[in-house]
């Protein structure tokens, strides 16, 4: 049983109307950690993951949880990641909410209704990690970036306001290492930010100049 829940940073009706669009029944959305998520129909996960993301214009977040039938929980494994981008393991996690889970004996065991379950749980408790540690690596290795883009007059600000957070929303799917698609990506958000006049970078100093700024 794969339970795959996916989210992104928009609104509940903009979710719904995506999920319209691809023959997704919206069903559960829920709002969590200023994103949208719902959980895609097993028969169809494959299928919409790519449709829904373009509809959706929007960095997407895909939380996995992969329970074999009949094990009560053996062989379970969970995954967070980034559409098309990075990829975690969050079985450590998944299985100590699974196991919790066990404990409870008021609790009937259904390999459905765990996998499921679980993906919820690990959402929620990555929005208290989150909430836990602050996004102010994210949001101090975003200002990094642009300080030295500005600095060496490779990018021109509009205002005062520069897109920090744009950038920051962003660099929090980065795991251990600087993946091929982070470039494009934050070029994607400074070409289409507001507070962004002019943009005088390539994709490949882009990668440098995140690589020599990352926190330590």
């Amino acid at each position: 049983m794969r339970a795959t829940i996916v989210g992104a940073k928009v609104s509940e009706a903009a979710l719904r109307a995506a999920c319209t669009k691809v023959d997704v029944p919206p069903g559960d959305i829920r709002l969590i950690g200023g994103r949208a998520w719902v959980e895609l129909p097993r028969d169809v996960r494959v299928i919409v993951l790519d449709r829904l993301a373009d509809e959706l214009r929007a960095t997407m977040s895909v939380i996995e949880v992969d329970m074999p039938i009949g094990q009560r929980g053996d062989g379970l494994h969970a995954s967070r990641s980034t559409h098309r981008g990075a990829t975690e393991d969050a079985s450590d996690r998944a299985r100590e909410k699974l196991r919790e889970r066990l404990a409870d004996t008021r609790i009937a065991f259904d390999e459905h209704v765990a996998a499921s379950e679980i993906a919820w749980e690990l959402i929620a408790a990555e929005r208290g990690a989150k909430v836990a540690t602050g996004l102010d690596r994210d949001a101090a290795w975003a200002r990094a970036i642009l300080e030295r883009l500005v600095t060496t007059e490779v990018l021109e600000l509009r205002g005062t306001s520069p897109p920090i957070t744009e950038l920051a929303d962003v660099l929090q799917y980065v795991g251990r290492d600087i993946e091929p698609w982070l470039a494009e990506r934050l070029l994607d958000k400074l070409v289409a930010s507001d507070a962004v006049d002019e943009v005088f970078v390539d994709a490949e100093t882009l990668a440098t100049i995140a690589r020599e700024t990352r926190p330590r």
